[in-house]
């Protein structure tokens, strides 16, 4: 990621020509590489999900992962992205039990 090239940076999934891949052939890759290895729902969506979910755990901020996942909003981004983990209550706590 360069900051100059914010917009037009290369794509996770380049296409020969340098632009994208066709989403379906990524879903498709996929679904076959989930197959062989007899993993059940995951899908390209979810992976985004459970991205935008590490980020947030790991403190980088809903402004840069709006940026990311290109959304219009960071209110967009906490919408979706920002629900409780099982961890994250627990680091929650264990923070709140410090500061009695």
């Amino acid at each position: 990621w360069q900051e100059d090239n914010a917009r037009s940076c290369d794509f996770l999934f380049a296409g020969m020509s340098g632009g994208y891949r066709d989403t379906r052939t990524m879903q498709l890759r996929l679904a076959r590489i989930c197959d062989e290895l007899n993993i059940k729902g995951v899908h390209m969506h979810t992976l985004r999900h459970t991205f935008a979910t590490r980020c947030l755990e790991h403190n980088i901020g809903h402004e840069v992962l709006c940026e990311v996942l290109g959304h219009s909003s960071p209110q967009i981004t906490l919408r979706h992205y920002s629900h409780c983990t099982p961890e994250r209550i627990r680091q929650s706590m264990e923070r709140m039990e410090l500061a009695l």
